[in-house]
């Protein structure tokens, strides 16, 4: 039986755009879209009373709206309930895994594989809301060298002082050492201690075939 009931949706044209723009932008939105699937898959549901595309999308956008806000209720119900659902079809499988056990290996075999899917995509959307519900703890590390050399790390957890830890090992140079070399502002190379340059190295070969020459 060919489904003839047609989903329509009020479009409202925005100015200065086209027609063709207006319900190219409106068939883009998710809301939209993701209503028409859900008339699709919810039309038999309540007897009676069926929504349309054009109420799912407006519902669909209050709920974007709340998560938007930071309420995080609507994901947290939804994540539940696909959790739930998809571990009941992991024991749905299993169930008919077990009535084919002994008749049918191979029956058994997809049965189980679709099961042990939908109890790892249950134990991921498990995972997730988990992860939702969890406080966001953030560690911030700076360092400072003080002129003794020792370096202080200082900590700072959600945006806290946090605390410090000393480091007796000596990260700069005192008074007495060298000063670091940095890069000219002249645009000159930087000077290379111990000297203009390393002293010429004599050949080895030079010196071999001069003994040669001796020897004969």
């Amino acid at each position: 039986m060919t489904d003839t009931k047609k989903a329509h949706v009020g479009v409202t044209r925005i100015p200065g755009k086209t027609v063709e723009y207006t319900a190219a932008r409106n068939e883009l939105e998710p809301e939209v879209r993701h209503g028409y699937l859900a008339t699709k898959a919810s039309s038999d549901l309540f007897q009676g009373v069926t929504a349309d595309v054009a109420g799912l999308a407006e519902a669909m956008r209050d709920m974007s709206a709340e998560v938007a806000g930071q309420d995080m209720s609507t994901v947290t119900r939804l994540l539940t309930a696909q959790a739930l659902s998809l571990d009941a079809l992991f024991t749905q499988m299993a169930r008919k895994a077990h009535a084919n056990l002994g008749h049918y290996p191979d029956a058994v075999e997809r049965y189980l594989r679709l099961g042990m899917k939908a109890q790892a995509q249950s134990r991921a959307t498990l995972e997730a809301l988990v992860k939702l519900h969890q406080p966001r703890e953030q560690t911030v590390r700076h360092v400072h060298v003080g002129p003794d050399g020792q370096a202080v790390f200082i900590e700072n957890y959600n945006g806290g002082m946090g605390h410090a830890r000393f480091d007796g090992r000596p990260h700069a140079q005192g008074a007495s050492g060298p000063a670091l070399l940095g890069e000219d502002a002249s645009g000159n190379g930087v000077p290379i201690p111990g000297g203009a340059g390393q002293a010429p190295v004599s050949n080895a070969r030079r010196r071999t075939r001069q003994r040669r020459a001796a020897r004969e």
